[in-house]
């Protein structure tokens, strides 16, 4: 599970990835990292934030940005969310750090949420889920693809 801890700590990583990158003028390709952890791909992570690179970033900035990028509007509501969503939101998070393409993480929403219509819907059009299956299902079509896409 995705505790506040883990996004907080997320925060930091991206302040110092950030600033790591800041000193090189954000040529990733010249930053060298000492430990073995995934680092955040800057740029993209400036580009679904809509932030300009070359600003300076507080931690404060870096725990919205990282509120943003889990698909919460601010720190504040991925505070206080369920475990589940903070989950949905970290795998969310990750897939930036890694570096997926924005227009991939955007396919996943898509196919997450039909996905979600197709086993939870009614004729009425309405349909209801737990965040625990929304959860499952981000997982899945994820996993997929990665697979697809990666593998």
């Amino acid at each position: 599970m995705a505790s506040i801890e883990y996004f907080k700590r997320q925060a930091k990583l991206l302040l110092k990835d950030y600033n790591s990158s800041k000193e090189h003028n954000f040529d990733q390709k010249s930053v060298f990292y000492e430990e073995p952890q995934e680092h955040f791909d800057i740029k993209n992570v400036f580009l679904k934030a809509n932030k300009t690179i070359g600003e300076s970033l507080s931690l404060m900035n870096a725990q919205h940005l990282i509120a943003k990028l889990s698909d919460f509007k601010k720190w504040e509501d991925l505070l206080h969310t369920s475990d589940a969503q903070r989950e949905i939101g970290a795998l969310k998070l990750n897939a930036y750090k890694i570096g997926m393409e924005p227009s991939l993480i955007e396919e996943a929403r898509q196919l997450v949420m039909h996905e979600l219509i197709a086993a939870y819907g009614d004729k009425s059009g309405s349909f209801d889920y737990t965040d625990e299956e929304e959860l499952r299902t981000w997982r899945s079509v994820l996993v997929r693809l990665l697979e697809m896409y990666y593998l």
